[in-house]
């Protein structure tokens, strides 16, 4: 294990290279001509990746259903829709703007997520749908919409914000962590369909997966949660990471932080090891 993680960290991004293992940076990327369409960009981690793409003059479009931020308002940058994301008809009204407005987007992340506190049983009826609507329904109805044109260009990039619960449960946040686990198989599989599938050899895939990150959808408990297991990420630091991949135009997997990494390997563990992890964490989640 000790020499497998730094192996991975090494070939992972150049496996993401489709169709076949690439070592060098996609060419063709001028930040000035490209346009990004950011889900959940006017708070967090969404705000700061707005904020960071601007700043390489790369246009900008947030879809959100939380009201544009004074500061980000007239901007000449950004373009600002109020969108529902799981809804296909919303986001196709959303794109003729963007379109018409800044031409095809080339950038596609898929940052905004929902999440509430509670146990399967406690979990409300409506909620459900929400929640996997927006967490892993809409990255299918959003990569439907502005897929085609990258594919059409052979060239684009999509960023997919999911979390390291993708590869383990915790109490109270069951709902959330399967509508992870799904946009991880989005990923994956999405990934593997631009290589086999659509031959987009210029098409890079990006999954990021941070632990907990203090936005306005940290549990009540934050600061019991750092005293315990530590100083949460910053929205800034999940950004900047996230953007220094963008902008180096390179696909691949970021789980954040670093040392959480082997959480990826922890499906391949014995079922007993397994849930001893669950335990102690679930145990640990409930104080």
């Amino acid at each position: 294990m000790s020499l497998l993680l730094p192996a991975s960290a090494i070939l992972a991004p150049i496996a993401y290279g489709p169709p076949h293992w690439r070592v060098t940076a996609y060419p063709g990327w001028n930040w000035d001509e490209e346009v990004a369409v950011v889900t959940g960009g006017c708070g967090g981690i969404g705000r700061e990746l707005v904020i960071g793409l601007i700043h390489k003059q790369v246009k900008v479009a947030i879809l959100d259903v939380i009201p544009l931020p004074d500061d980000m308002t007239g901007h000449p940058l950004i373009l600002y829709a109020k969108t529902d994301i799981t809804s296909a008809a919303a986001i196709a009204e959303a794109a003729a703007t963007i379109r018409k407005t800044f031409g095809n987007p080339t950038i596609l992340i898929n940052n905004a997520g929902v999440a509430a506190p509670h146990t399967i049983l406690e979990t409300p009826a409506e909620f459900l749908p929400k929640i996997f609507g927006v967490n892993a329904i809409a990255l299918w109805l959003l990569t439907k919409e502005f897929l085609p044109s990258m594919i059409k260009e052979n060239k684009g990039q999509v960023v997919t914000t999911s979390s390291v619960t993708a590869y383990m449960a915790l109490p109270r946040m069951v709902d959330y962590c399967a509508s992870k686990a799904a946009s991880l198989t989005f990923h994956e599989g999405l990934n593997t369909e631009l290589k086999t599938k659509y031959k987009a050899n210029g098409i890079i895939t990006t999954i990021v997966q941070p632990s907990w990150v203090r936005t306005p959808m940290s549990p009540d408990n934050a600061d019991e949660i750092e005293r315990r297991d530590g100083k949460m990420l910053s929205p800034q630091e999940v950004a900047g990471r996230t953007l220094k991949q963008v902008f180096a135009r390179r696909g691949g997997q970021l789980i954040l932080p670093d040392n959480m990494s082997f959480f990826s390997t922890i499906k391949g563990w014995p079922n007993w090891l397994q849930e001893l992890l669950r335990d102690a964490m679930g145990r640990s989640s409930l104080l």
